[in-house]
């Protein structure tokens, strides 16, 4: 069993949250950004953990270490976040949320758009993840 989970006690994992939506128009929005202007790109995450074909291996990598230290890991795109979580509709995005009983609607951030839109590299946001589990690990 991971610290993460022992120390907060109901925690059930981390969920990360995309700046992209799932359409059609969004997906073919999204393959001429990175194609053509990667610099016009919304979503900083997606932008840096994915490449034309999938996600890149270094971060599929550091998901499943997340995931052998027993933390669950979860992802979702905004616009099914905002459905199932109108409390947090007005969030930022992207972001990473940590899943905890006694925090409004279950969730708590971690890790905010800001903090996301300024990393421009894999270990800038592994980084990112650690700071943030090391800090809930510790509180």
């Amino acid at each position: 069993m991971c610290t993460l989970v022992r120390v907060v006690g109901q925690t059930r994992g981390i969920l990360f949250v995309y700046d992209a939506d799932l359409s059609l128009a969004s997906g073919l929005a999204e393959i001429a950004h990175r194609t053509f202007r990667p610099e016009t790109y919304v979503c900083n995450l997606c932008k840096v953990t994915y490449g034309l074909v999938g996600m890149k291996r270094a971060w599929s990598d550091y998901i499943k270490r997340l995931r052998g230290r027993g933390i669950a890991v979860d992802f979702s795109l905004r616009s099914s976040f905002r459905r199932r979580n109108p409390a947090r509709a007005g969030d930022r995005f992207p972001a990473l949320y940590l899943r905890a009983e006694g925090e409004p609607g279950g969730l708590r951030l971690l890790v905010g758009a800001d903090q996301w839109n300024a990393a421009t590299t894999i270990d800038e946001l592994r980084a990112l993840v650690d700071d943030a589990l090391a800090r809930v690990e510790t509180a």
